[in-house]
């Protein structure tokens, strides 16, 4: 199961891009995307700037979904991969 996870963390810190929408160097952990969500979110709010905090939640709230589309997207692929696997060794 754990093996599964960070698989699925490679996938997706490869997948999706950073929140400036330059893609990086070398892909970032998806962990250290969200902490620069996070660091971005909290400091819009300790510097009270709501535009700059909205922004920064928008920015966090889309790659989250992009995130969770694309765990959905590889889990069917992954359902198929077997069925079509199972069909294979049936024959």
């Amino acid at each position: 199961m754990a093996t599964r996870f960070r698989n699925r963390v490679k996938r997706f810190s490869k997948a999706l891009p950073r929140a400036s929408g330059d893609p990086p160097a070398k892909p970032l952990p998806v962990c250290r995307i969200l902490l620069e969500h996070h660091r971005a979110i909290n400091d819009a709010i300790q510097a009270r700037d709501p535009d700059a905090a909205r922004e920064a939640v928008n920015i966090h709230l889309t790659f989250v979904e992009d995130a969770l589309d694309l765990q959905n997207k590889i889990a069917k692929n992954e359902e198929i991969a077997k069925l079509r696997y199972a069909h294979e060794q049936d024959r």
